[in-house]
């Protein structure tokens, strides 16, 4: 199961499209900066050098921003300082990242 092709699916059909121009940060690898509102990026760098995949997605209103960690068919989605534990396997999870994502306030 490719999750990044996955999460890419998700995100588009929510309206988001990829941040064409990742800004510079301080740190290569800063969490603390996300793309643009309403856009998303997938952090190269990071997924490169590790097992897992880390995907950045600021909401439309620019009003929340969440991280996506994934490992294998697990995905931890971090929204502040709270992680919602989804795995893929679970067809209910799929409705829960739709959920997450599609708001805008």
């Amino acid at each position: 199961m490719d999750v990044q092709n996955i999460l890419i699916q998700l995100f588009e059909e929510a309206g988001y499209h990829r941040e064409k121009q990742v800004r510079m940060t301080m740190h290569h690898i800063d969490p603390l900066v996300g793309p643009a509102p309403g856009t998303y990026r997938f952090d190269g760098m990071y997924n490169k050098h590790t097992n897992y995949s880390q995907a950045y997605l600021t909401t439309k209103s620019g009003a929340d921003f969440l991280e996506f960690v994934v490992n294998g068919v697990n995905i931890t989605v971090w929204e502040g300082l709270t992680p919602t534990n989804l795995n893929l396997s679970d067809p209910n999870s799929i409705d829960a990242i739709q959920k997450l994502i599609s708001y805008d306030a």
